[in-house]
């Protein structure tokens, strides 16, 4: 599989998460309607016998898709969402792992955890009850507040219901619960991203030009990085090189293939490199 391919089922992956994590429903109850046994027409000749009557909400179940019928309660939404982190967990580390052990991978991978990282930021920002209803626009919006009448989930207008009053703890907990998860999500990219991919952003580094080949700059690269001992930060070295003379991986597997052909001696450049800089004047 191509690295592009990879790194997008990353992105897929974190925007299903950030998109199953926010609320799009929220059905609820009144002691209202339950004691009286209202139904549809009661409630609405409530709303029509006072300026100012609204229907007093007592329970609140958060849900992102109200027509999922295998979830009922907030309980089973918040192990839902449980179960959409810990999957999100398993398919980051298992693509992650597939491109990482590979050098010229980790630029890409370094800017998708980076870009990934800023997106959870904003998703956690935004997972309060005022910024929600900004975004869902309630009072022309009969989508997303629904109020439970003998069984059935009738529409209504965020005007129409008082939840606020009553299920604020119930409000604060679950959009809290849902900036728990995204803090997760988070914490695990923040984990790869520290332990394998911290390295200069592209757009910072300085460009060297220079009049020599690049097969002479690719053996000089291989000289530099010769020293270094570990695979990771070897590959770390090459990339940032890479980037500094311009050469792209593709360039520089064959400068490589034309550096092993060589009949004589392999080092050409660097020796002769090495010559000009004996012969230049020390400092007295």
């Amino acid at each position: 599989m191509s690295t592009k391919f990879l790194i997008k089922k990353i992105d897929n992956e974190i925007k299903n998460s950030i998109n199953r994590i926010e609320i799009n429903q929220i059905v609820c109850t009144s002691n209202e309607a339950i004691t009286k046994k209202w139904g549809i027409k009661e409630v609405e000749k409530h709303l029509r016998s006072g300026k100012h009557n609204r229907i007093d909400v007592n329970t609140a179940i958060f849900l992102n898709d109200l027509n999922n019928k295998s979830i009922t309660t907030s309980e089973d939404e918040r192990d839902a969402l449980d179960k959409q982190i810990d999957k999100s967990f398993k398919v980051l580390s298992e693509n992650f792992e597939k491109l990482i052990p590979f050098g010229e991978n980790l630029y890409d991978l370094n800017e998708c955890a980076r870009s990934n990282i800023i997106k959870i930021d904003e998703a956690i920002a935004s997972q309060n009850y005022d910024d929600w209803l900004k975004r869902k626009d309630p009072r022309n919006n009969l989508t997303t507040f629904f109020l439970l009448i003998k069984k059935n989930q009738i529409p209504f207008s965020e005007m129409s219901i008082d939840i606020t009053s009553r299920c604020m703890h119930l409000i604060d907990f679950e959009f809290k619960y849902r900036r728990h998860k995204l803090q997760q999500l988070k914490n695990f990219l923040v984990d790869i991203y520290s332990k394998y991919l911290l390295l200069p952003n592209l757009e910072y580094l300085p460009t060297i030009n220079y009049s020599c080949t690049q097969t002479d700059i690719c053996e000089l690269i291989i000289s530099l990085t010769g020293v270094i001992e570990t695979n990771n930060e070897y590959e770390k070295s090459k990339a940032i090189l890479l980037s500094i003379f311009g050469i792209t991986n593709i360039q520089y597997n064959n400068a490589m293939n034309q550096i092993r052909k060589r009949k004589k001696e392999k080092s050409v450049f660097t020796l002769k490199l090495s010559e000009n800089i004996n012969k230049l004047p020390s400092k007295k």
